[in-house]
């Protein structure tokens, strides 16, 4: 999903943008040479700019969560399948972009009939500011601004684009651009909470 986003919005992609997938259904059938890079918090990982190796545990539970958990699995695979080392740019820049066109950044939660957590995926600290960061800039920019400026970015080879647009010196800059705005969406969202409690 993630690279027909990117190609029905003119980005360019490299070679033939194939990518060779290896779908693991439980981390007891991955090869031990790629064992070690799954660690815990680690459900995808890409390898020499093609190749991708993830697990998608959903056909292993229940018809009540497997639907979800395929939602995600497929999440991880459009994220890994944009690829790291592809272009060769920045972690912030690369992870931000394949977390904003793949979704892969949202935390999912699901629940049992009695308010207990069946099954749940969140990502890193890292990974949230990462996802953070463009949506910051998409709200900053607008969604078609920030695509047009994903596209040059990546032609020029120039990550950078997309913070001199804004006028904004360097990723430490962004980040806590970033932050500021995610934290004064939660106040909105907690005060519209209340006032709403209030009235109901």
């Amino acid at each position: 999903p993630a690279v027909k986003k990117m190609r029905a919005a003119g980005i360019p992609l490299k070679g033939d943008d194939s990518v060779l997938v290896w779908r693991y259904f439980s981390k007891d059938y991955i090869p031990y040479v790629l064992r070690d890079y799954f660690r815990e918090d680690v459900a995808g990982i890409t390898f020499s700019k093609c190749y991708v190796a993830y697990i998608d545990i959903s056909p292993n539970n229940g018809a009540h969560l497997s639907y979800t958990i395929a939602q995600q699995a497929q999440k991880t695979l459009s994220h890994e399948s944009m690829g790291q080392d592809t272009y060769r740019l920045p972690k912030w820049y690369m992870e931000g972009l394949a977390l904003y066109f793949s979704g892969s950044g949202e935390p999912m939660i699901v629940y049992r009939p009695d308010g207990s957590v069946e099954y749940s995926t969140s990502p890193t600290p890292e990974y949230v500011q990462y996802s953070a960061n463009f949506n910051y800039l998409e709200e900053k920019y607008g969604k078609e601004t920030l695509i047009r400026l994903i596209r040059q970015s990546i032609i020029d080879a120039d990550p950078e684009l997309l913070l001199r647009e804004g006028g904004i010196q360097n990723e430490m800059v962004l980040v806590n651009l970033a932050k500021d705005w995610q934290n004064k969406k939660e106040v909105i969202t907690r005060v519209k909470f209340v006032v709403v409690a209030i009235f109901v």
